[in-house]
């Protein structure tokens, strides 16, 4: 034991038994005597945050889509709008590429409205909120399924989602009182209702949309796809 008569008086070393917030460590040092002296001592190791970015660069579809019938919809005119909340269902940011609408097939009989596409932010009272595309998206709807590119706005899709939404523009020379097209509806389980409306920039109303032959509220048949960040 003469060895340690030529080191300092003081001599700490540590084994470390656990790997967590709170390791368990053998401490030790030695007496004058060359005594050595082990004693249990618990130490807070410093928050290690790990995080993943396996999922960065993946795309998603998120949404309604219409894959069986009714072939029913939502009523349609100059100046309205319908909009439908986009969840955020897997838990990591984004940016919005592509917008998904679905419009019935029947364009007999009414006149065809020009298509702005609408993205706000939601809110805590549940209800669009900020425009997120300020810039003017107008499109000339096709029936059936519309895919609309807006990966070069840039936007970014939160958390806390975001609502997508149809607004119907005038058109010159209308022939009918009948504008259209119909936006289509679908049904998911469990019953939640994700559609409004408001006519003219006017308050949101949500749709009162539970049909009791069918199982679940009917949404619009908006989506998105998403690029994960």
């Amino acid at each position: 034991m003469n060895f340690f008569k030529h080191i300092a008086p003081l001599f700490v070393f540590t084994f470390s038994m656990s790997v967590s917030t709170h390791a368990q460590t053998l401490e030790g040092y030695v007496k004058e005597d060359s005594t050595i002296i082990m004693q249990e001592a618990t130490r807070t190791l410093p928050p290690v945050e790990i995080t993943s970015n396996s999922a960065r660069g993946e795309r998603h579809r998120l949404g309604f889509f219409c894959t069986r019938k009714p072939r029913g919809g939502f009523s349609a005119n100059t100046g309205l709008q319908h909009a439908v909340y986009i969840k955020n269902t897997i838990g990591h940011t984004g940016i919005i590429e592509t917008v998904y609408i679905q419009f019935t097939r029947d364009f007999w009989g009414i006149d065809i409205a020009n298509i702005r596409v609408r993205i706000y932010a939601w809110t805590e009272d549940g209800i669009p909120g900020d425009d997120l595309l300020v810039d003017n998206l107008i499109i000339r709807p096709k029936r059936g399924s519309n895919k609309i590119d807006v990966s070069k706005h840039n936007i970014y899709f939160p958390l806390e989602g975001v609502f997508v939404a149809i607004e119907y523009m005038d058109i010159e020379n209308r022939r009918h009182s009948i504008m259209g097209p119909t936006l289509r509806c679908t049904f998911v389980s469990p019953n939640e209702n994700f559609t409004y409306f408001s006519y003219r920039n006017r308050n949101w109303h949500s749709f009162p949309t539970d049909w009791p032959q069918y199982t679940g509220y009917c949404n619009g048949a908006i989506g998105i796809r998403i690029r994960a960040l």
